[in-house]
């Protein structure tokens, strides 16, 4: 029984010649040179979900392909920026490592899917120029005296 071993006629996202890597007629995302950025890599996890370019794997310190977030690749409103390279500022990771910095949004880390909210800085919330989208209560007097308990 003859089994059909060629691809599919129409897919949403061409991978390019897997069979036949060396055919540049059908762009991979470009495999074999990935800091080539002018062939987007798409999805490597999902190659089916074109909605979220991986941009460079190989490369990822290539900023002019976005990673997307790689945690949670079906949401394309978090951009992960550079996970591989976190000391690469050209892509934004909503600055994990340096929070501090308030002009990465940090998004809401509690409830990835609102990025209506940005965290600022998760690790000093005291510092009320990050705003955190009042996860906590930041005061900026000091807080009110505790009630005696009757």
């Amino acid at each position: 029984m003859e089994r059909n071993c060629r691809p599919p006629a129409t897919t949403a996202i061409p991978r390019g010649d897997v069979e036949d890597p060396t055919n540049s007629s059908i762009p991979r995302g470009d495999v074999e040179d990935p800091t080539n950025s002018s062939i987007p890599r798409g999805d490597v996890e999902d190659p089916t979900n074109s909605s979220i370019p991986r941009g460079d794997v190989e490369d990822p310190t290539n900023s002019s392909i976005p990673r997307g977030d790689v945690e949670d690749p079906t949401n394309s409103s978090i951009p992960r920026g550079d996970v591989e390279d976190p000391t690469n500022s050209s892509i934004p990771r909503g600055d994990v490592e340096d929070p501090t910095n308030s002009s990465i949004p940090r998004g809401d880390v509690e409830d990835p899917t609102n990025s209506s909210i940005p965290r600022g800085d998760v690790e000093d919330p005291t510092n009320s120029s990050i705003p955190r989208g009042d996860v906590e209560e930041i005061f900026p007097r000091a807080p009110p005296p505790l009630r005696m308990a009757k």
